[in-house]
């Protein structure tokens, strides 16, 4: 597991965005800490935001004053995931 604190502040890392799809089938795990999802859609576009959530464990947002529609969490892999939304 990869704890990435202030992931934003790190700016685009392309080889995570080219590697996110793949880290689980190696048992790989990233996570990022960010203040919202618009900071991730920032860095990485809504595509590749919605890679990071079909490729994630468990996603968890807190204190976000910023609305996500349903539709943008992937359905990839439903049965497994977690979302925590407080």
């Amino acid at each position: 597991m990869f704890i990435l604190d202030e992931f934003y502040s790190l700016g685009r890392i392309d080889e995570i965005a080219k590697s996110m799809g793949g880290l689980p089938g190696f048992n790989l795990h990233l996570w990022p800490f960010l203040q919202d999802y618009n900071q991730l859609i920032e860095l990485y576009g809504r595509a590749g935001a919605g890679t990071f959530l079909a490729n994630s464990d468990a996603s968890y947002f807190s204190g976000s004053m910023i609305w996500i529609p349903p539709n943008w969490f992937p359905k990839a892999g439903a049965s497994s995931r977690k979302t925590i939304l407080m």
